[in-house]
């Protein structure tokens, strides 16, 4: 599983892919989510379903958009 979007990534966790326990990581540059198959693999990375290679704000302004919010930086 891959997700591009935050569309296609909330719709991974509406459709149960993803639980709550795999958490959408933001770092201040880049935010993640990855699995992790601890029981089978637990010195593995995992995979990473989602990406954003961005600041915070971009992924907040995305997220208020899929709401129909409007918003702009200052």
């Amino acid at each position: 599983m891959k997700c591009e979007t935050l569309q296609e990534l909330k719709a991974a966790y509406d459709s149960g892919e993803l639980s709550k326990e795999h958490m959408l990581r933001i770092d201040n540059d880049k935010s993640s989510v990855t699995i992790h198959d601890w029981d089978n693999d637990p010195d593995g990375d995992g995979e990473q379903v989602f990406y954003w290679d961005g600041f915070p704000e971009d992924l907040l302004k995305e997220a208020l958009k899929l709401l129909g919010i409007p918003a702009e930086g200052v």
